[in-house]
């Protein structure tokens, strides 16, 4: 008679699980005045020496303003700038240039040395 109530009763549902909760402090936005200064201190700097346009921009590490070069301010002056139009003089100057400097640099590798 006791195996009949003990398979009589539900079995017990589990625990409920431990959620684990993770804050991610972010840092704060991009303001434009930060962008117009980034964009200053990048020019100054060359578009390199990231960690002293950093020292300059306060709250901000020297790969978060990298970052927000290439990723955002590089790309929108690259996108408004127009670009010079190709000139036919100037692609066949290079295609004439390259066709002579390869020839220079095939040198003794040529068929013609080969054979003999």
């Amino acid at each position: 008679m006791d195996q009949e109530v003990i398979m009589a009763t539900p079995p017990l549902p589990p625990p409920p699980r431990a959620r684990c909760i993770v804050r991610l402090k972010l840092p704060p936005a991009w303001t434009p005045e930060e962008d117009a200064r980034l964009q200053r201190l990048a020019k100054e700097n060359g578009f390199r020496r990231w960690s002293r346009v950093a020292r300059s921009m306060p709250r901000r590490s020297a790969r978060s303003c990298r970052d927000r070069w290439r990723h955002h301010l590089a790309r929108a002056t690259s996108t408004t700038a127009p670009s010079p139009p190709a000139t036919t003089t100037s692609s066949c100057a290079s295609t004439t240039a390259s066709a002579t400097a390869g020839r220079r640099l095939a040198g003794p590798f040529t068929a013609a040395h080969r054979a003999s």
